[in-house]
C-alpha cells in the first residue's frame, strides 16, 4: 500500500515534509506532481487568457472544466 507525501526539492534531494516510515536504504517508487496550488494558478491564468485569444483562434470548443482528466490537464498547461 502506498502513501502520498508532500516533499520539497533542495540541493538535488527530495525532502519529505512529513515523517515517512522507511528503512535506511529502502528503495521506493516516486511519482512527481506539481503542488495543487500551482495547478489552480495555471487554470486561473488560462481563464484570463482564453477570452483574449478569441480573435486569433476559434475558442468555442475550449472548455475550462476543472474536473477534466488530471493527466490531460497537466500536459495541456505544460506541467
Amino acid at each position: 500500500m502506498g502513501i502520498r507525501v508532500k516533499a520539497m526539492y533542495e540541493g538535488g534531494v527530495l525532502k519529505p515534509l512529513e515523517e515517512v516510515n522507511l528503512k535506511e536504504g529502502e528503495k521506493i517508487e516516486i511519482e512527481i506532481f506539481p503542488d495543487e496550488e500551482r495547478i489552480e494558478e495555471a487554470f486561473k491564468e488560462l481563464e484570463e487568457i482564453i477570452p483574449s485569444i478569441g480573435d486569433i483562434v476559434d475558442i468555442s470548443e475550449i472548455s475550462m472544466n476543472k474536473y477534466m482528466d488530471r493527466d490531460y490537464a497537466l500536459k495541456k498547461i505544460g506541467i
